[in-house]
Protein backbone atom coordinates (compact mmCIF):
# COMPACT_ATOMS: atom_id res chain seq x y z
CA UNK A 1 0.00 0.00 0.00
CA UNK A 2 2.83 2.66 0.42
CA UNK A 3 4.20 1.71 -2.49
CA UNK A 4 0.48 2.75 -4.34
CA UNK A 5 0.60 6.02 -2.26
CA UNK A 6 3.72 7.13 -3.18
CA UNK A 7 2.89 6.29 -7.19
CA UNK A 8 -0.05 8.00 -6.85
CA UNK A 9 0.90 10.92 -5.08
CA UNK A 10 4.19 11.03 -7.85
CA UNK A 11 1.41 10.74 -10.86
CA UNK A 12 -0.75 12.78 -9.74
CA UNK A 13 2.06 15.65 -9.58
CA UNK A 14 3.55 14.98 -13.38
CA UNK A 15 -0.53 14.56 -14.76
CA UNK A 16 -0.81 18.48 -12.68
CA UNK A 17 2.33 19.32 -14.41
CA UNK A 18 1.13 17.95 -18.24
CA UNK A 19 -2.08 19.74 -17.60
CA UNK A 20 -0.03 23.12 -17.16
CA UNK A 21 2.06 22.59 -20.38
CA UNK A 22 -0.93 21.27 -22.35
CA UNK A 23 -2.95 23.94 -21.76
CA UNK A 24 -0.39 27.05 -20.99
CA UNK A 25 2.62 26.21 -22.96
CA UNK A 26 1.59 23.89 -26.20
CA UNK A 27 -0.50 24.67 -28.91
CA UNK A 28 -2.54 21.75 -28.34
CA UNK A 29 -5.71 23.51 -26.83
CA UNK A 30 -5.43 26.11 -29.02
CA UNK A 31 -9.39 24.75 -30.85
CA UNK A 32 -10.40 23.22 -27.61
CA UNK A 33 -12.80 26.44 -27.45
CA UNK A 34 -13.28 29.91 -29.39
CA UNK A 35 -13.66 33.80 -27.27
CA UNK A 36 -16.67 34.78 -28.87
CA UNK A 37 -15.37 37.98 -31.05
CA UNK A 38 -18.23 40.23 -28.97
CA UNK A 39 -19.60 38.04 -26.06
CA UNK A 40 -21.78 41.31 -24.64
CA UNK A 41 -25.34 40.56 -25.98
CA UNK A 42 -24.93 36.96 -25.70
CA UNK A 43 -24.01 38.04 -21.97
CA UNK A 44 -26.57 40.63 -21.71
CA UNK A 45 -29.43 38.14 -23.27
CA UNK A 46 -28.48 35.45 -20.51
CA UNK A 47 -28.40 38.04 -17.79
CA UNK A 48 -32.15 38.76 -18.75
CA UNK A 49 -33.01 35.13 -18.28
CA UNK A 50 -32.85 35.17 -14.87
CA UNK A 51 -31.41 31.11 -15.32
CA UNK A 52 -30.29 29.31 -12.70
CA UNK A 53 -26.65 28.01 -12.47
CA UNK A 54 -27.00 25.10 -15.06
CA UNK A 55 -26.22 23.10 -18.39
CA UNK A 56 -28.31 24.03 -20.72
CA UNK A 57 -28.98 23.17 -24.10
CA UNK A 58 -29.81 24.76 -27.18
CA UNK A 59 -32.29 24.58 -28.95
CA UNK A 60 -33.87 23.42 -24.85
CA UNK A 61 -36.58 20.92 -25.26
CA UNK A 62 -39.21 22.11 -22.80
CA UNK A 63 -41.39 19.22 -24.08
CA UNK A 64 -42.45 16.26 -22.85
CA UNK A 65 -41.31 13.48 -25.79
CA UNK A 66 -43.53 10.66 -24.32
CA UNK A 67 -46.74 13.26 -24.91
CA UNK A 68 -48.74 12.00 -27.98
CA UNK A 69 -51.72 14.41 -27.91
CA UNK A 70 -51.27 16.19 -31.41
CA UNK A 71 -50.08 19.45 -29.30
CA UNK A 72 -46.97 17.30 -28.05
CA UNK A 73 -46.79 16.10 -31.50
CA UNK A 74 -46.31 19.41 -32.58
CA UNK A 75 -44.16 20.83 -30.29
CA UNK A 76 -41.69 18.07 -30.68
CA UNK A 77 -41.54 18.70 -34.50
CA UNK A 78 -41.80 22.46 -33.86
CA UNK A 79 -38.41 21.33 -31.31
CA UNK A 80 -36.95 19.21 -34.40
CA UNK A 81 -37.09 21.83 -36.96
CA UNK A 82 -35.55 24.22 -34.98
CA UNK A 83 -32.59 22.08 -33.98
CA UNK A 84 -32.01 21.34 -37.77
CA UNK A 85 -32.01 24.81 -38.45
CA UNK A 86 -29.62 25.80 -35.85
CA UNK A 87 -27.73 27.09 -34.13
CA UNK A 88 -27.18 24.57 -31.20
CA UNK A 89 -24.99 25.17 -28.33
CA UNK A 90 -24.04 23.42 -24.68
CA UNK A 91 -23.87 26.08 -22.04
CA UNK A 92 -22.28 25.71 -18.46
CA UNK A 93 -23.91 28.60 -16.84
CA UNK A 94 -22.81 30.53 -13.39
CA UNK A 95 -24.97 33.74 -13.70
CA UNK A 96 -22.60 35.44 -10.84
CA UNK A 97 -19.31 34.69 -12.64
CA UNK A 98 -15.97 32.69 -10.84
CA UNK A 99 -12.83 33.98 -10.24
CA UNK A 100 -11.07 33.22 -13.32
CA UNK A 101 -7.18 31.59 -11.75
CA UNK A 102 -8.92 30.91 -8.62
CA UNK A 103 -6.30 28.59 -6.59
CA UNK A 104 -9.25 26.32 -4.99
CA UNK A 105 -9.64 25.57 -8.84
CA UNK A 106 -6.09 23.95 -9.13
CA UNK A 107 -6.48 22.73 -5.39
CA UNK A 108 -9.57 20.38 -6.34
CA UNK A 109 -7.82 19.69 -9.34
CA UNK A 110 -4.62 18.33 -8.21
CA UNK A 111 -6.86 16.27 -5.63
CA UNK A 112 -9.29 15.32 -8.93
CA UNK A 113 -5.92 14.04 -10.08
CA UNK A 114 -5.01 11.70 -6.76
CA UNK A 115 -8.21 10.16 -7.16
CA UNK A 116 -7.77 9.28 -10.80
CA UNK A 117 -4.32 7.70 -10.43
CA UNK A 118 -5.12 6.20 -7.44
CA UNK A 119 -7.29 4.54 -9.19
CA UNK A 120 -5.01 3.67 -11.60
CA UNK A 121 -2.06 2.39 -9.25
CA UNK A 122 -4.54 -0.05 -7.26
CA UNK A 123 -5.89 -1.42 -10.66
CA UNK A 124 -1.82 -1.83 -12.07
CA UNK A 125 -1.16 -3.46 -8.95
CA UNK A 126 -4.17 -6.01 -9.35
CA UNK A 127 -2.86 -6.67 -12.50
CA UNK A 128 0.63 -7.87 -11.75
CA UNK A 129 1.99 -7.38 -14.87
CA UNK A 130 5.98 -8.71 -15.04
CA UNK A 131 7.41 -6.45 -17.69
CA UNK A 132 7.59 -2.39 -17.85
CA UNK A 133 6.10 -1.90 -21.12
CA UNK A 134 3.08 -3.85 -20.44
CA UNK A 135 2.93 -1.77 -16.70
CA UNK A 136 2.93 1.56 -19.51
CA UNK A 137 0.72 0.26 -21.71
CA UNK A 138 -2.03 -0.96 -18.94
CA UNK A 139 -2.04 2.49 -17.70
CA UNK A 140 -2.14 4.24 -21.00
CA UNK A 141 -5.13 1.98 -21.95
CA UNK A 142 -7.00 3.29 -18.74
CA UNK A 143 -6.26 6.85 -20.17
CA UNK A 144 -7.63 5.91 -23.59
CA UNK A 145 -10.59 4.51 -22.23
CA UNK A 146 -11.34 7.95 -20.70
CA UNK A 147 -11.28 9.58 -23.36
CA UNK A 148 -12.97 7.02 -25.45
CA UNK A 149 -16.14 7.27 -22.75
CA UNK A 150 -15.93 10.41 -22.28
CA UNK A 151 -14.46 13.05 -25.06
CA UNK A 152 -16.20 11.02 -27.75
CA UNK A 153 -19.60 10.52 -25.55
CA UNK A 154 -19.53 14.34 -26.05
CA UNK A 155 -18.58 14.65 -29.77
CA UNK A 156 -21.33 12.25 -30.15
CA UNK A 157 -24.28 13.91 -28.13
CA UNK A 158 -23.49 17.25 -27.56
CA UNK A 159 -21.58 18.24 -31.15
CA UNK A 160 -18.60 18.60 -29.87
CA UNK A 161 -15.90 19.72 -32.74
CA UNK A 162 -13.63 16.99 -34.05
CA UNK A 163 -10.10 19.51 -33.51
CA UNK A 164 -11.50 20.16 -29.68
CA UNK A 165 -12.17 16.46 -28.87
CA UNK A 166 -8.62 15.08 -30.76
CA UNK A 167 -6.87 17.47 -28.76
CA UNK A 168 -8.59 16.39 -25.52
CA UNK A 169 -7.90 12.70 -26.60
CA UNK A 170 -4.56 13.35 -27.27
CA UNK A 171 -3.92 15.33 -24.38
CA UNK A 172 -5.33 12.39 -22.42
CA UNK A 173 -2.45 9.82 -24.43
CA UNK A 174 0.34 11.49 -23.42
CA UNK A 175 -0.37 12.11 -19.85
CA UNK A 176 -1.85 8.85 -19.12
CA UNK A 177 1.27 7.72 -20.99
CA UNK A 178 3.24 9.84 -18.82
CA UNK A 179 1.59 8.63 -15.81
CA UNK A 180 2.21 4.89 -17.00
CA UNK A 181 5.97 5.27 -16.68
CA UNK A 182 6.04 6.65 -13.55
CA UNK A 183 3.12 3.91 -12.15
CA UNK A 184 5.60 1.43 -14.01
CA UNK A 185 8.62 2.56 -12.13
CA UNK A 186 7.11 2.50 -8.49
CA UNK A 187 4.72 -0.68 -8.51
CA UNK A 188 7.14 -2.88 -10.15
CA UNK A 189 6.33 -6.59 -9.25
CA UNK A 190 7.75 -7.61 -5.60
CA UNK A 191 10.06 -10.67 -5.92
CA UNK A 192 9.07 -13.36 -4.18
CA UNK A 193 11.52 -14.18 -1.08
CA UNK A 194 13.67 -17.07 -1.74
CA UNK A 195 13.62 -20.05 0.88
CA UNK A 196 16.87 -20.31 3.14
Amino acid sequence: MVRIIIATILGAVVLFFWGFIAWTVLPLHKTSGWALTDDGPVSEALKQTALEDGVYYLPGMNIDPSDTTEEGQAAMEAWVERHKAGPTGFIVYHANGREPMDPMVFLKGFVINLVSVFFAAVLLSWARLDRFGKRVLFVLMLGLMMGAYVDLSYWNYFYFPVDFTAAMIIDKIVAWLAVGFVLALVLRPMKPATEA
